[in-house]
């Protein structure tokens, strides 16, 4: 049924979807610490489904059309009607990259299967960075699915290489952070960060999971260094792990 659909239609309807969830996923990096307590002061009446969008400012609830992505943040010129509070540009454009994103993956992969597969985890990666590089916070919620997601249905390596990656992004992981650990005599272990290391070494498989550390680490270091001179302490490792993750799986798709 599938193949009978029109490409031009399918990659509209797949930039269409895209930018709804990475919309969802914005809100969500907003108000998830909220929900689950990780903010020092959570807002106990924020969650994820309620109440309904409204400027953080104001308080004036969003009209619906201000809610389309992209589009709707054009038609409110980029601020609030109510208070003209701007309204942060990072949110259409991740809606924008996000969808040209998933509709390049559909467009050169031609295979929905794995189109569908690839999108999701982008997006599911996409959510992990920016929500880490927000709160320093990889949640449990995310990183423990993916990992198990991966151990089900990831056909891109044996069953059996599937849990020595896993194993392995943990140890390796793990015993890194214990090193650093003793050599800055402070404790830098990111439990977040070893989960995510288990979740691509389960999609991965053990052959691909070394490239993959690798690959993180690299990107890592390279993206440090202006946090180093401003002066930041800890800096987050969600975006180079997400990295590393997306890379490997486009080389062994």
């Amino acid at each position: 049924m599938i193949e009978h659909i029109p490409q031009w239609m399918m990659l509209l309807f797949v930039f269409f979807y895209a930018s709804v969830i990475t919309s969802f996923l914005c809100l969500a990096v907003d108000r998830l610490p909220h929900q689950l307590k990780w903010r020092e002061e959570p807002d106990e009446n924020l969650t994820i489904y309620s109440p309904p969008s409204h400027c953080n400012e104001c308080k004036t609830k969003i009209r619906w059309w201000g809610l389309i992505p992209i589009i709707g943040y054009l038609l409110c010129k980029g601020k609030c009607l109510n208070c003209n509070v701007k309204i942060p540009i990072v949110y259409p454009l991740s809606e924008l990259c996000c969808s040209l994103t998933c509709v390049i993956i559909f467009w050169k992969i031609q295979d929905f299967q794995t189109s569908l597969i690839l999108c999701s985890i982008f997006l599911c990666l996409f959510f992990l960075s920016f929500i880490d590089i927000r709160e320093q916070w990889l949640p449990a919620c995310v990183t423990i699915p993916l990992f198990w997601s991966g151990l089900v249905f990831s056909y891109f390596a044996e069953p059996e290489s599937k849990i020595l990656g896993a194993c392995t992004g943990f140890f390796i992981m793990y015993l890194s952070m214990k090193i650093v650990s003793y050599m800055k005599k402070d404790d830098v272990v990111a439990g977040g960060d070893i989960a995510l290391s288990c979740a691509a070494g389960a999609w991965l498989g053990v052959d691909e999971v070394m490239i993959f550390l690798l690959i993180s680490s690299v990107i890592f270091l390279l993206y440090s260094i202006p946090y180093r001179f401003k002066g930041t302490v800890f800096v987050p490792m969600g975006p180079a792990l997400s990295a590393g993750f997306f890379i490997c799986l486009l080389r062994v798709i």
